[in-house]
């Protein structure tokens, strides 16, 4: 019997230390502060993420995703580039941003124009957020090109933790230079 309860005693003790263990561990994680290495397989640099605050390379990278799907388009690509901008795209932005895409399917599908644009410039601001692009968007019909404008376009964005998303889209007219 003397066995028997050295036994359980021995068990609870370790049972003890192990609920001690556990209780430790889980506070320890619950203040873990780590960066987080993003390396999807379309971006060519390497971008972190660390609180709320991400990499200049991933700023750019997810800027030059934006500049693509929002200043680049025809007719029949601008339904498919206007769903997937608005999938990165803050709530505070989105139905604005979906208006502003909605009417310019419209000129699309009325006037029968095409646009690309082509960066000149990019400059990342990482401790804003925000990323200044610049460059020369083109306005094409049957594929002759009706004019070019220089432009500038700042992006604001906003991290969670968890995705970076576009919360502001800002434009300029430059003169061509």
């Amino acid at each position: 019997m003397q066995h028997l309860v050295f036994q359980r005693n021995a068990f609870l003790s370790l049972s003890f230390l192990l609920v001690i263990a556990v209780s430790v561990l889980a506070v320890m994680l619950s203040f873990k502060n780590e960066k987080i290495i993003i390396v999807p397989h379309s971006l060519n640099e390497k971008v972190w993420a660390h609180g709320n605050q991400v990499s200049g390379s991933y700023l750019k990278q997810q800027a030059n995703v934006v500049t693509m799907l929002l200043l680049s388009k025809t007719l029949s690509s601008s339904k498919e580039q206007a769903a997937s901008l608005l999938e990165i795209t803050d709530p505070s932005l989105y139905g604005k941003l979906k208006k502003k895409l909605s009417e310019e399917q419209n000129v699309l599908s009325k006037e029968g124009v095409s646009y690309i644009f082509v960066p000149s410039k990019v400059t990342v601001d990482e401790l804003s957020m925000s990323v200044e692009t610049t460059g020369d968007r083109s306005t094409y019909l049957l594929g002759k090109m009706l004019s070019t404008v220089r432009e500038k376009y700042v992006y604001q964005f906003t991290f969670n933790g968890k995705m970076l998303r576009l919360s502001e889209i800002n434009r300029e007219e430059l003169k061509n230079e």
